[in-house]
């Protein structure tokens, strides 16, 4: 084998293997700003140190959970998130990054009774508050669940 040819491969790999600086895309770290479209940079929005960011509203009247959001929003600290959930899936899939789970009653194809347990049992530490009338003798012992608060007890 050659000199010349065994150098034309060696610069051949090389060129490959590091291709000019100016093609290659630049990463630049962005702290606490971000980049907007305009490509300036702007203050970043506050992250939640709480992954736990919203209260869940829950059950099968609309109205229900109209007047309790319209209720609750009189309470609660504004900046509060409130996300609602008219559907088992939907209690189920949220419940777990709420900070609280409001019932308003039943759902569509699950008691209100139901759902304390199962969130009871998913989320040991969660908060919910049961309103209106829950079936206690379907709950078991009068104590409440884990997390649990029922304003008909109040």
């Amino acid at each position: 084998m050659s000199g010349a040819a065994g150098t034309s491969r060696a610069s051949s790999r090389r060129a490959r293997v590091a291709p000019a600086a100016s093609s290659r895309p630049r990463l630049r770290l962005i702290g606490a700003e971000v980049l907007s479209e305009s490509g300036r940079t702007a203050p970043a929005a506050p992250r939640a140190t709480d992954e736990r960011d919203h209260v869940l509203v829950a059950g099968a009247d609309a109205a229900a959970r109209a007047r309790m959001l319209e209720e609750l929003r009189s309470l609660l600290p504004p900046g509060t998130r409130f996300v609602e959930a008219s559907r088992t899936w939907e209690l189920i899939a949220r419940s777990a990054g709420s900070r609280m789970v409001v019932l308003t009653g039943d759902l569509d194809d699950v008691s209100a009774a139901s759902l304390l347990r199962l969130l009871g049992r998913r989320n040991p530490t969660l908060p919910v508050l049961a309103m209106g009338d829950v079936d206690r003798r379907s709950t078991g012992p009068s104590a409440p669940l884990a997390g649990e608060l029922n304003a008909a007890d109040a």
